[in-house]
Order: structure tokens, then sequence, then C-alpha cells
């Protein structure tokens, strides 16, 4: 019932977003990496967190992007769909970066449009007005804008995934988009690839997620990787957790991988904390449009 009732409230901006392998997901956190890989990139990703409990949160992702031949510009397609309790959320964005060159790595802009729908399954709920006064579905836009630079070597970027937040309009039963920038969640995220020989590498990385009030999880992670196709890592959380990493790059075109995190709080004395899956295709092509009016 805990995650029903949590379940019912939606604020848009508040609704953080959680991956464990977001060095493979970077564009479900900033809008600015699309085109960033150089090539045709499509990832699919799925969550299921506090295992054991009926209810509890679901996430499943698919995101394309590609960089636009002789161009500066990249395009980007998000669509993800997390169910929490009776509540699901469905949210479909269209990304645009425009990169820019610099004398040592690129410099990323990015920015997102799209809708975000919800539909409340009130089947078998109690008939108490908490849910039955409520919209049982909608469709919201929302924004979302982000600056990213890499190298080949290094990565930065800091975005604000939702601009919009969604609140009770005059009618108590609709939401309606509001904006506060008191309500932004941020993102800041980096990592650095150090070569120890031909065959080993170590990236140390970070994910920090801050916004006014709940404050900040930060993600330290660190992850080894062999010969470019082997790799595993760990991942501190200071929400109280530790994550195990592997993946493995089958071929030049497609890598996958698997995250497991285990949480020391209260809660898992009664779950099997959460796990992640994640698939990544890579496409060794451009689009070849010289201007975005012809694509």
């Amino acid at each position: 019932m805990l995650f029903v009732i949590a379940a019912v409230n939606v604020s848009g901006q508040d609704r953080s977003v959680l991956y464990s392998q977001y060095l493979y997901n970077k564009l479900a956190i900033n809008p600015a990496y699309a085109g960033c890989n150089e090539v045709f990139t499509v990832s699919l990703s799925t969550r299921n967190q506090w295992i054991g409990h009926e209810g509890a949160p679901k996430t499943q992702t698919l995101s394309s992007h590609i960089p636009l031949k002789n161009t500066k510009v990249a395009l980007g397609l998000l669509l993800a769909h997390e169910s929490i309790g009776a509540r699901n959320y469905t949210s479909t964005f269209f990304n645009y970066a425009y990169r820019i060159n610099l004398s040592y790595g690129k410099i990323s802009l990015g920015m997102r449009a799209g809708v975000i729908s919800g539909s409340l399954n009130i089947n078998g709920l109690d008939e108490d007005p908490v849910f039955y006064d409520r919209e049982p579905k909608y469709l919201l836009p929302n924004f979302g804008i982000g600056g990213y630079y890499y190298t080949n070597r290094m990565f930065a970027g800091l975005s604000v995934p939702l601009i919009l937040g969604y609140e009770d309009g005059s009618d108590s039963n609709r939401l309606k988009p509001y904006h506060s920038f008191k309500s932004y969640s941020y993102y800041l995220t980096s990592g650095y690839t150090l070569s120890l020989s031909s065959r080993w590498e170590i990236q140390p990385s970070f994910l920090l997620n801050y916004a006014i009030g709940p404050g900040y999880n930060l993600d330290l992670s660190f992850n080894a990787s062999y010969m470019n196709s082997l790799r595993g890592g760990i991942t501190y959380r200071t929400n109280r957790s530790l994550v195990l990493l592997l993946d493995y790059k089958f071929n030049y075109r497609f890598r996958g991988g698997f995250a497991y995190d285990y949480g020391f709080g209260e809660i898992n004395t009664y779950n099997h904390s959460a796990f992640e899956l994640f698939l990544q295709f890579e496409f060794r092509y451009k689009v070849k449009v010289p201007n975005l009016r012809d694509f």
C-alpha cells in the first residue's frame, strides 16, 4: 500500500532518475549526450527495484541517438516506462544536441522536449477519495537541458532532465504543469579512463544528483576493463547501497551487462535489493544528411 499512495502524487521535477549503469544510459540523464558515441547507438535497459515488495518500482528504457553527417547536430529519442504501485508513467522525449569542436575534445549543448503520460489503475483499490478523486489519466509536456564535455579519455556533464513539475489545478482532480527553479533536480557526472597497459584500463567516475529540499545522492564508481571487452566494477551510493557492475562487449556492435544493488538500509531486511540489465548496439555509420531540414 505504501507504493500505491506514493504513486498518486506526481511532481515532475522531483521524480529523480536512478540508473546504476549510468555510463551506458547517459541520454536518459543528459540530452547533450546525443551523438557523443559518433555512431548510431541504441540502448535498452530494465531496472527492478526493491525486489520482494508488491508494487515496487520497475523501469524500462529505450534510447537511440545519432550524429548527422557533415553537421554539428545530433538527434536522439528517449522512451521510458515506469510502474510503481497503481501508477504507470510513460515518457517520450526528442533530444537535440549541438556539438562544438575545441582544441582538445568537444562540448555539446543539448535540449529535449516531449510528453509524460500517466495512468492510475484503481481496480481493486479501496474506495478512498485519495484515489477516486484523482484524474486516472493525463498527458503533460516537459523539457530538459544539459551540457556535456568529452574527449577520448574523460567526460563531464551537467543537466536538468525535467524542467517542469506538476501540481493540482483549480479542479482538484486535474494536474497542471508549473515551473520553479527551486524544484530543479541537477545531475553532475564525470569520469576519466586511465591506461595501465595495452590490455588493462581503469575508469573512476561519479554521478551526483542534487535537489533543494531532498538534498543530494552521490554514486562513486570504479571500473576496470580488460581488452576493452570485459568490464567489472563497484559503486558506492551515499543512500547506503553498494552496486556490483559487470558488462561484456561481444563484438564491435553489441555490448550487454547487469548491475546488482545491495542496500544497507532497514528496507533490505525484507527484500533482495535491485537489479538492472542493459543492452547496447552501435551501428558504424552516420546519417548522410547535409542539412537538418532534409532529415
